[in-house]
């Protein structure tokens, strides 16, 4: 196994306790979003922040033009 290999030994990391309300959020903002992504911040091996954004992309025959609003939305634990 290499340096960065988790499947256990020296390197791997070691087993941290998530709060089940913070994985609930978790769980929630990736059932909620369809196109984006979710970002987890963690800082001293807790989460602190989960970040949500959601991109809708437009196409010229919708009307809108070429606009791409992107939504943002964080979450502090």
């Amino acid at each position: 196994m290499g340096k960065h290999d988790f499947a256990g030994g020296e390197n791997s990391f070691p087993e941290t306790f998530i709060p089940e309300g913070v994985a609930a959020e978790i769980l929630d903002a990736l059932r909620r979003i369809r196109f984006g992504s979710v970002e987890v911040t963690v800082h001293d091996s807790r989460i602190v922040q989960i970040e949500s954004k959601e991109k809708r992309r437009f196409t010229p025959s919708s009307g809108i033009g070429r606009q791409t609003p992107t939504q943002t939305r964080a979450a502090k634990v």
